[in-house]
């Protein structure tokens, strides 16, 4: 399975994964299986970062502790980022496992998102330049037309 606890990467010290999907799945079975599942899709094992709820938990708590200047700075700028790793980091106190996956672009993050579907993903963001995409609820997701 591949694990990382490493900071996450940030931007003006704000949690922000810049061509990432990020979700959370609650059961850490399905998300284990939902790794296995992307991994036949084609996506490489480092391209894909799974995180226990605790360990995402730490993860965040450490990016948050680097933040200081820039949090306030820029608190404005990034309110809705910030309120995003809030909600992750809820999530991950809840014991839940946060999934990381590098898409290409929006297309490639939808059909990412419709692999995870089955997995019961949900809070799915996909992360792109300067613009976050809520792909929770996206029906466009289409995992049949193949990886890219």
């Amino acid at each position: 399975m591949a694990q990382n606890t490493q900071t996450p990467p940030t931007s003006f010290g704000v949690i922000y994964p810049e061509g990432d999907v990020v979700t959370v799945i609650d059961d850490g079975v399905q998300a284990a299986r939902a790794v296995e599942a992307l991994r036949r899709t084609g996506i490489a094992g480092k391209d894909i970062v799974l995180l226990s709820g605790p360990e995402a938990a730490a993860a965040v708590q450490s990016a948050q502790a680097h933040v200081g200047f820039f949090k306030y700075l820029f608190e404005e700028t990034f309110m809705d980022e910030l309120t995003l790793q809030g909600d992750y980091l809820d999530q991950a106190q809840q014991g839940r496992s946060i999934l990381r996956v590098r898409a290409y672009n929006l297309a490639h993050a939808r059909q990412i998102r419709g692999h995870l579907a089955p997995y019961h993903a949900h809070s799915v963001m996909y992360y792109g330049h300067a613009t976050v995409t809520d792909l929770t609820d996206d029906t466009t997701a289409d995992p049949l037309s193949g990886m890219a």
